[in-house]
C-alpha cells in the first residue's frame, strides 16, 4: 500500500522487467507505474510475455487529508495588552508546535497568550511528511505611561498642584480639563488619561484637604500683669485634642498646657497631619516695691527691737542718713542690711526724737527705675 498527502500525487506500482505487460484499471496505463492524485485501490493485471501467464494485484493508496493553520491577521496592541493565538482551522488530531522568530520554542499547546512584539509561528503535522503552518506578527506598541506621584494633601483655603508630566499626547482630566498641570481647591479624587492613537494609559490620585486647627484656651490666664517672683506661676492652656500636635516657644514643650513662670511673649502651635496655627499671648512681669520704715527702737540689749532699720523689696540702689536734732550727722549706710543700733563712736545716744532720710531706686521687675526721697522721724526709747 502507499499513502501520500492529499492534494499532492503518489508513484504507485512495480517494473518487473522487460518481459512483462501491464493493464491499470480504473486508471488505463499500459506502464509499470503510474501517477495517482486520489486515494483507492488500483488494480493492476501484469501479464508475461513469454508464457502468457497473466496475475492481478491490487495496490491501495491511502490520501492523507493536508491540515490547515490559518492564525489570522496580525496584530497591532498597546502596551500591556495581550492577544490569544489559536489555529482558526478545525484540524482532528496531529501535532501542534508553537514558536517564535525571537522567543524560540514555546510549547505545543492549542493557543498561546503573545505578550511581547514577535513574529508567532504555529506548525501542525498530521504523520508523515503532511505538515502545515502558518505565521502572525504581533506588534506591542510602547506608550507614555502617566505619572501623577503620591497621593497629596492641602489646607481649605489653599491650593495643590496636579502634574501629570510633560507630553506630546492628548490628556483628559475627569474636571475636563485637557492640561498637563491642573490646580485643585478642593479635596477629592482626581484621574487622568493619556490617549495615543487607539492606546492609553491613565492614574489617579486622591487629594485630601484639612481644615486649620481652632485653638481654644481653657482658662482666662491670657496677657496677665504679675510678679511672678512671689507665685508659682501661672497654667496656660489650649483643649486638649488627641489628632493635634502642640508645640510651644520659647520653652519647647509639646503638651497642652505649660506653666509660665516669667514674663514674655508664649506661642503656641497646633497641627494635624499638614495643617497648623499659631496664637501668641504675652505675660508682663511686674512686681511692686515695698517700703516700711518704724518710728520708735528700744535699743536696751534685749534683742527685741535692738535696731533701727528698713525693711522692703525691690530696693536697688540705697541710703540712710541720722541725724540729730542740732542736724549733725550721728549716722550713715548704703546697706539695706545694715541698721542704726542707738549709738554713736559706741557710746549710747540719749532717748530723744532722731531725723533720718532715706534715699533708694525701685528695681522692682517690669517697672521703671524710679528714684525715692524721704524723710521722717525715728524715736529712741530706753
Amino acid at each position: 500500500s502507499f499513502s501520500f498527502c492529499a492534494s499532492d500525487s503518489v508513484l504507485i506500482g512495480t517494473d518487473m522487467g522487460s518481459d512483462y505487460t501491464y493493464a491499470w484499471n480504473p486508471v488505463s496505463s499500459p506502464l509499470s507505474q503510474i501517477m495517482v492524485l486520489q486515494g483507492g485501490d488500483y488494480k493492476v493485471e501484469i501479464t508475461n510475455d513469454l508464457t502468457n501467464c497473466s496475475i492481478e494485484k491490487i495496490v491501495s493508496v491511502v490520501e492523507i487529508p493536508m491540515p490547515i493553520v490559518e492564525l489570522g491577521n496580525d496584530h497591532k496592541l498597546c502596551e500591556g495588552d495581550s492577544v490569544q493565538l489559536e489555529n482558526e482551522e478545525n484540524n482532528l488530531g496531529g501535532t501542534l508546535n508553537w514558536k517564535g522568530l525571537k522567543l524560540g520554542q514555546l510549547g505545543s499547546s492549542e493557543s498561546i497568550v503573545a505578550k511581547q512584539s514577535d513574529v508567532y509561528i504555529l506548525e501542525l503535522s498530521t504523520g508523515g511528511d503532511c505538515n502545515a503552518k502558518d505565521i502572525v506578527e504581533v506588534i506591542i506598541k510602547p506608550i507614555q505611561q502617566v505619572d501623577l506621584g503620591k497621593d497629596k494633601a492641602f489646607c481649605s483655603g489653599e491650593e495643590v498642584v496636579i502634574d501629570a508630566g510633560a507630553t506630546s499626547n492628548e490628556l483628559l482630566w475627569n474636571n475636563d480639563s485637557d492640561k498637563e498641570i491642573i490646580t485643585v481647591n478642593e479635596g477629592g479624587q482626581y484621574w487622568v488619561t493619556l490617549i495615543d492613537g487607539n492606546c492609553s494609559s491613565s492614574d489617579t490620585i486622591n487629594v485630601t484637604e484639612y481644615n486649620y486647627p481652632t485653638i481654644e484656651w481653657e482658662n482666662n490666664n491670657l496677657g496677665l500683669t504679675a510678679c511672678f517672683e512671689s507665685i508659682r506661676g501661672i497654667v496656660l492652656a489650649v483643649k486638649d485634642s488627641v489628632i493635634y500636635d502642640y508645640a510651644w516657644l520659647p520653652n519647647g514643650e509639646n503638651s497642652n498646657s505649660i506653666l509660665v513662670n516669667a514674663g514674655g511673649i508664649y506661642e503656641v502651635t497646633i497641627s494635624n497631619e499638614i495643617c497648623s496655627t499659631t496664637d501668641r499671648v504675652k505675660f508682663v512681669d511686674y512686681c511692686e516695691t515695698t517700703f516700711f520704715i518704724p518710728n520708735s527702737f528700744t535699743p536696751n540689749g534685749d534683742l527685741l527691737n535692738d535696731t533701727f532699720k528698713p525693711e522692703g523689696t525691690y530696693i536697688g540702689e540705697y541710703s540712710m542718713d541720722i541725724f540729730n536734732r542740732w542736724g549733725e550727722l550721728i549716722f550713715s549706710t548704703s546697706d539695706l542690711q545694715k541698721g542704726w543700733d542707738g549709738t554713736v563712736n559706741g557710746n549710747d545716744v540719749q532717748q530723744d526724737v532722731y531725723v533720718w532720710r532715706v534715699k533708694y531706686k525701685s528695681n522692682a521687675p517690669g517697672s521703671k527705675p524710679n528714684e525715692v526721697s524721704r524723710l521722717g522721724h525715728v524715736s529712741v526709747v530706753r
